[in-house]
């Protein structure tokens, strides 16, 4: 069986496997929306199958992309999107599952910031801001200068 993220990528569905859309929809029984866990698990895999660097430099071309359309996601796929960020650091330092180290580019981490301040007009971004103060406060990097 393909990687989902792998299949998305062909599939040029990068957008919709990252928001957990359609095919990519995993339903949390827990909190009724969609597992990221399991996108976690995809992306985790397809590092191990292509290398993390290449993996990284996907990763930064998909979240720029899906970035740069702010108006198209809400506050939930938001958090899930820096959700990766902080599922890198824990993968890479308290895990010790990743051994590469993600240079997330400068431009990515401006989109990231004006896309919440976009959101936080509109939306509670209570959890975006306590997922920020852990990959600050454990991890010691100040991903978003809010």
């Amino acid at each position: 069986m393909m990687n989902n993220y792998k299949k998305a990528i062909i599939k040029n569905e990068t957008s919709d496997f990252l928001l957990g859309r359609g095919n990519y929809f995993v339903y949390n029984r827990d909190y009724g929306d969609h597992d990221i866990t399991a996108t976690y698990m995809d992306l985790l895999n397809y590092g191990k199958e292509v290398g993390e660097k290449k993996m990284y430099e996907q990763m930064n071309c998909d979240l720029f992309s899906i970035l740069l359309n702010k108006e198209n996601i809400n506050i939930d796929e938001y958090t899930n999107l820096l959700g990766f960020v902080l599922f890198y650091f824990k993968y890479k330092f308290d895990y010790k599952k990743l051994k590469e180290d993600w240079e997330i580019p400068n431009q990515l981490r401006v989109v990231f910031l004006d896309c919440f301040y976009s959101l936080k007009k509109r939306y509670d971004v209570d959890n975006v801001i306590r997922i920020n103060n852990v990959i600050k406060e454990k991890y010691n990097c100040v991903f978003l200068d809010i």
